[in-house]
Parts: C-alpha cells; structure tokens; sequence
C-alpha cells in the first residue's frame, strides 16, 4: 500500500471523501486567523506587562491635574442682600459691584450723627471758640518774640550811646518800639483771659464735635464696605447666598475662578528629579485629546502622595515631586477649556542643559 503524505482534502477541498462540500472559500482560512487571536488575547497580560515597563525608558511622562486658583469673596460688613449682581458661570473683571447690602441701623446712625453735626455747625460756638484760641494763642507768642527782640535791640543801643556810637535819636526809636510791643503783648494777653471766660457748654461742644467726627467717619467705611466688589478677574463658579439672605461680616458671599492664572500641577517621580527644573518645557495631554504647551514656572519644592485615581493597580502612592507649569501661549480659548481639577498627563521634553536653565531662571512663578 502507497503512504500518501497529503490528504485528498488538500488536493481538492471542495470533497470530502468523494463528497462535495458546499462552504465559502474564506472559510478555509479563517482557523489559523482564530489562532492567531487567540494567542494574541493569551500574551495581551504580558504584552502590557512589557509595555508597562519600557515606557519609562522612552518617554518621560507624569500625572497632572489642571489646577484653577479660586477666589471666594466674603463680606465686609453686615447686612442684608439687597441687590445681587453676579450670576453662576459669569465673568467678571477686579472691581465689578457683585452685591450690595442694606444695614437699616447703620444707615439711621448716619443720619443722625450728620444731622448734630450740622446743628453744632450752625451754632458756632464749639468751632469759633477754639479758632479764636488758637489764632490768639500763635499771635501772643508771636508777640512775646517781638518783645524779647526789642528788649534787646533797646539795652544794646543804649551801650552803643554810652560809647558814643548811637544818637539819642536811635536811642528813643528802640525804646519805643520796645515800648509798641509791650502794649501789643498785653492786649493779646486780655483777649485771651475774655476767651477762657466762654461759657463751659462751648467747650463740651468742641470734644462732641471730634468725637462725633470720628465716629461718622467710621460708620461711612462700614457703609463703604456694604457695596461687595470683586477682587479678581475671572468666572463666577458657585453662590453661597441669594438675595434678602443676611450675610455677617466675613461670611462668603460666591467664588471666582480665576482662569487667566490657571495652570497644570504635575506630580513628577523622584527619578525624574532633573526635569522638575524652572524653564522645562512639556507637553500636556487633555481628555479630549488636544496638546498644550507648557513651561515649568514653579517648584515649590515639596513632595506630595499620588492621589488615589492617578494609580493604577500595578502602582503605589508613591511620594512625587510637585512642579507648577504654564501655558506657553495662553490663548483665550484654551483657557476656557482648563476645568480645574481635571486630570492630564504630562509628557516631558529631553532635559534642559544648565545653560539654558539659567537662561529660564525669569520666569516669573504662578499663583497660588
């Protein structure tokens, strides 16, 4: 009996054992494609596993979350909403009126102090007692100057006359312009003895008028403060009172993201310690698949655990260095897109060389 090596299959695969079989011709081939996946689904582990670990030696990447700097604006003063201007997902601009409060007490002790201050105006007495006794008090000192001069110029003409250096004509000059001055300084004197005799209650006004003045001064700062303003320019992201709500001093009233001061925190593996330098530049990856340019302007210097959703389950929370990058071109419409907190990946340049890390060393760093 002959060996035959080859089934008749092969020879002629549209029979099978003198039987014709009726299937496509794509089916012929498809078993060694099923193989084939079904390998590739048994080595898919050990192929990420591979790819896991070489991906270090090619690129050098790191998490990063996109980090938008709040503001949250409080009260000045105390009082009701009365007006409430801003709205959620609003711009705003530094020193756009937010809000407006009433304080009804403020208010009428405002009035009232403005109204006695006028009545006291309107008398005189406190304000024109104490402008004559100032005005008195500088002339007599004034005056007792003058005499003093005289006094002198007097004693020295009458030496120069003994001496035979003056005439009595220059002798009788100085004494009386000594003797001018001495009537002028007691008239002074007399005038200010009369201004000491006001009666008591004008004096009492003087120190209602300044108290009454400090205190109406106060109460227009707090009035001041009433008018809420923004502090910053950016979106209005969330309020934390409506109006007619009564807001204490201190208490929040909205806050504002500032987007014009976002930038990405990247948390780069100790490894990696030659790329968290200022002036290195990365690329940053967003969920919707567009890159930025960014620049490291910052490195606080400090280390911090990875957050909990940047881990995968092959990884730890191991301590990452933190470095703060910008935009490189900061246009309007990337700013917009920059939702804090959102998660990127950060994918490095090649290292800078030392020289041109001093060159990046006037970058100035970002807020906090």
């Amino acid at each position: 009996m002959k060996i035959r090596f080859d089934p008749p299959e092969r020879q002629d695969p549209s029979r099978d054992h003198g039987l014709r079989v009726e299937y496509g011709a794509t089916k012929r081939t498809g078993w060694r494609w099923r193989w084939y996946l079904i390998l590739l689904l048994v080595s898919s582990p050990l192929l990420y596993l591979l790819w896991t670990l070489l991906k270090d030696w090619i690129f050098v990447e790191a998490h990063g979350y996109i980090t938008v700097p709040q503001t949250v604006v409080r009260a000045g003063g105390e009082g009701y909403i009365q007006e409430l201007r801003a709205q959620p997902l609003t711009s705003v601009v530094v020193g756009t009126v937010l809000a407006k409060l009433e304080n009804e007490p403020l208010s009428d002790r405002h009035e009232r102090i403005q109204d006695e201050l006028r009545y006291l105006e309107t008398e005189g007495k406190a304000w024109q007692a104490q402008s004559n006794l100032s005005g008195i008090r500088q002339l007599l000192a004034f005056a007792e100057e003058q005499k003093q001069f005289y006094r002198k110029r007097l004693i020295q003409y009458e030496r120069l006359l003994r001496q035979g250096a003056a005439t009595q004509a220059e002798l009788a000059t100085a004494r009386s312009q000594y003797q001018s001055s001495l009537e002028r300084l007691a008239a002074l004197e007399d005038s200010l003895r009369r201004e000491n005799r006001l009666p008591p209650e004008a004096k009492d006004a003087t120190a209602r008028v300044r108290q009454l003045s400090l205190d109406l001064k106060e109460i227009d700062d707090q009035l001041g403060q009433l008018s809420i303003v923004s502090p910053a320019s950016g979106i209005v992201t969330e309020l934390f009172a409506q109006p007619g709500e009564y807001l204490a001093k201190g208490h929040p009233l909205l806050q504002i993201a500032e987007t014009e001061h976002a930038f990405i925190t990247a948390y780069v593996p100790p490894k990696y310690l030659d790329y968290a330098v200022i002036g290195q530049t990365a690329t940053v990856s967003l969920p919707s698949g567009e890159r930025i340019e960014t620049r490291v302007v910052s490195v606080p210097g400090i280390t911090q655990k990875l957050p909990g959703d940047a881990v995968t389950p092959l990884e730890t929370r191991s301590p990452a260095i933190v470095a703060h990058l910008a935009l490189v071109e900061r246009a309007p419409v990337r700013l917009v897109r920059l939702v804090h907190g959102t998660p990127v990946r950060v994918r490095f340049h090649p290292h800078l060389t030392s020289s041109r890390i001093e060159e990046s060393q006037h970058v100035p760093p970002v807020r906090p």
